[in-house]
């Protein structure tokens, strides 16, 4: 709640105590039900996805370079941010700007956190504390091309990628 001084050229917000709407407040509200205050790992990461298709359709290596956790970890080694631009077309090849957009849920699966492969112990190790790792892969004509996302700091990120 905000109250303006009269004849004040320079208002203030003055606090005020308010009772948050609850679960039952929102229910009773048209159009509402009971919400959940804190997403899911999967609403986050299918989010980040989403966003992730639509910059590789666009093709823009400024939105992707964003979407990226550096080092990321390739089957090469670290890829850095300032090396990014460089390996981009590499990378987002023309197989992969095809592929990702249309990739779907048969395309997406959670890492199991069971997995101690070597690589993904690496990932995890830059990833928040008990977040879930997702992989996408794509594929097509003998190549096959896996994002691996990770949580940092509260979102999703593509933390790793390799080609095989």
């Amino acid at each position: 709640m905000a109250v303006l001084a009269c004849n004040n050229s320079n208002p203030q917000q003055t606090s005020s105590t308010s009772i948050p709407a609850t679960e039952d407040t929102l229910a009773q509200m048209p159009g509402s039900g009971a919400k959940s205050s804190v997403s899911t790992d999967d609403q986050l990461f299918e989010t980040a996805f989403g966003s992730f298709k639509t910059a590789v359709e666009q093709n823009s290596e400024e939105l992707l370079k964003g979407m990226m956790h550096f080092p990321l970890q390739t089957s090469d080694g670290e890829l850095s941010d300032a090396d990014f631009h460089s390996k981009y077309k590499e990378v987002f090849n023309a197989d992969v700007r095809n592929l990702i957009p249309k990739a779907g849920e048969g395309h997406t699966k959670e890492v199991a956190a069971s997995n101690q492969e070597t690589y993904y112990t690496q990932l995890r190790k830059t990833t928040d504390k008990d977040a879930k790792l997702f992989e996408v892969h794509t594929a097509q004509t003998g190549n096959h091309f896996v994002f691996v996302f990770g949580k940092v700091q509260g979102n999703y990120k593509v933390v790793g990628y390799y080609s095989k």
